[in-house]
Order: C-alpha cells, then sequence, then structure tokens
C-alpha cells in the first residue's frame, strides 16, 4: 500500500489508488483518513473496482500540510478540485458521516459530476447539527463552550479518548476488532489538527435543493436499521432529496462501512455495475 501525492492549490494532498475498473472516490468521515475505508477497499479492488480515497488536509495523521480557510465551503472545493485533477469522464463518489455532506454540496454547486453517487450513513446541511437535539448537536456544543472559555484543546481531545476508549471497552463489534479501532481512532483521527476537523462543522450551511434536482447521476442511498435515529432520519431526507429509495441494512452501528463492509459490499457493487 504505497501513499500516493499531488499539490491541490499549492497543498500537498496524499491519497490511496488501488485496483483498477470503474474509478471510485471515497472522502473520509469526520476527522478521519483513507484507513477508514481499509476494509471496503480490499473487497473492491480485486472485483474491477478502482478505489482512490484521499487523505484531506488536517484530517487523521496522513496529512502534513492545512487548509489557509479551514471552512466548509473550503473544503467541498477543495475535494472538488482534488476528484477533477484526475479528468474521469465516467466516476463514482461515496462517504459517510461528513464525507457525505461535502460530496452532497459538490454536487449541487456543480463542482463535481459523478455518475454514481454512493450515500451511506449520513447528514446534509447545518440545520441537521444545529436545529435537532441529538449526540451530534451535543458533541458541537461541547467543543463550543471548550472554544469560548479558551479551555486548552489538549484537554477535549483528552476527554474525547476517554469516551472512545469506553467505546471500546463495551462493544463487542469494536473489541473483535481492537487493532484496526485503535488505528483509526486514536493513531489516526485523534491525532489530525482539531480546528481543521471542527471548523467545517460550524461552518456547515444548508443544502442547495435545486442545485442537487440538476444532478444527472444515479444515486445509492444506504442507511442501518440498528444505527441511532438521527443518521436514519437524516439519509433519509437525502434520499428524498435524491428521489431515491434507501436501501437499508442490518449492521451494529454508523461506522458499518469501516467495520462491517460486508454489510453493504454486494448492493455498492451491484449499484456500481448496472450501466
Amino acid at each position: 500500500m504505497e501513499y500516493l501525492s499531488r499539490k491541490i492549490d499549492g497543498i500537498e494532498i496524499t491519497y490511496l489508488d488501488e485496483g483498477e475498473g470503474f474509478p471510485l472516490f471515497f472522502i473520509p468521515p469526520w476527522g478521519s483518513s483513507s484507513i477508514a475505508f481499509d476494509g471496503i477497499t480490499k473487497l473492491m479492488k480485486d472485483d474491477g473496482i478502482r478505489v482512490i480515497r484521499a487523505n484531506l488536509p488536517g484530517w487523521g495523521s496522513k496529512s502534513k500540510q492545512l487548509l489557509k480557510v479551514k471552512d466548509f465551503d473550503s473544503y467541498v472545493l477543495f475535494i472538488s478540485k482534488f476528484i477533477n485533477s484526475f479528468e474521469f469522464k465516467d466516476y463514482g463518489v461515496a462517504g459517510y458521516s461528513l464525507g457525505v455532506t461535502f460530496i452532497l454540496h459538490a454536487i449541487s454547486m456543480g463542482y463535481i459530476n459523478p455518475s454514481k453517487n454512493i450515500v451511506v450513513s449520513g447528514f446534509h446541511s447545518r440545520k441537521n447539527i444545529f436545529e435537532t437535539k441529538s449526540r451530534l448537536s451535543l458533541n458541537a456544543s461541547v467543543y463550543d463552550g471548550f472554544r469560548k472559555l479558551r479551555i486548552p484543546l489538549a484537554i477535549l481531545r483528552f476527554n474525547i479518548k476517554l469516551i472512545y476508549a469506553l467505546e471500546l471497552l463495551t462493544s463487542r463489534l469494536y473489541l473483535s476488532k481492537a487493532r484496526y479501532y485503535i488505528n483509526l481512532i486514536f493513531l489516526d483521527a485523534m491525532n489530525g489538527d482539531v480546528e481543521s476537523s471542527m471548523t467545517p462543522v460550524f461552518t456547515l450551511k444548508d443544502l442547495d435543493q435545486k442545485g442537487l434536482n440538476n444532478f444527472k447521476g444515479e444515486s445509492l442511498v444506504i442507511y442501518n436499521a440498528n444505527e441511532p435515529w438521527y443518521f436514519k432520519q437524516f439519509t433519509q431526507e437525502i434520499a428524498d432529496m435524491l428521489h431515491v429509495k434507501p436501501v437499508i441494512i442490518n449492521a451494529l452501528n454508523h461506522r458499518h462501512l469501516s467495520f462491517e463492509p460486508e454489510k453493504s459490499y454486494n448492493v455498492i457493487k451491484e449499484f456500481i455495475n448496472t450501466k
């Protein structure tokens, strides 16, 4: 597994490019990197799919350079320029969590034009975070409180690590894949730049439905029947916006694309191979 690099607006981005066939870009979930898609890549790269996994500036441990402006729009534009730099005419995009949000906004703004759009358990607009009471809004409020009180971010990072440690110890799935969990969460996501991860959330905008209506490609929307209610609600809203019926799978949690990729792989493979 060799990391490649290319410069986008003077910022060097590292990425993985594996397999041959239909090119599919994976945009990482909030704060993470290409590591989040290790499992699904193993299934895809030997099955006629070329998987390209980006490491976003400031996210995870793989990116060394930061964006000068770290707001949501800057990340959407940067991701779009990265995708367009390959000059593919026929390609797909996929992600979950905030990765989905970046993709949807890039499509609605006309920055990218994928033929296949794969949405897995995500959210789409500012109102999902700041107008709906959920764990997402709670996490944002906690961070905002730390920032306003000028409490060192190192203290916040320490408390988050304790929460993730508890999550690991109380989950049979995570314990069974403890090495991967530690690599993904503690060694990767928790070593990224906090401002680069959080600023896009606080500057997130509501999705332009009219722009999304102009999308001519095909969409696949997947969510897990057992994940938190708000992820199911937000992902169902995305399906409605894209005018498709979501595929509902049975997995253990909202990170199923990382920890249980086999649950949705056949659905994704069939979608990609359908002309």
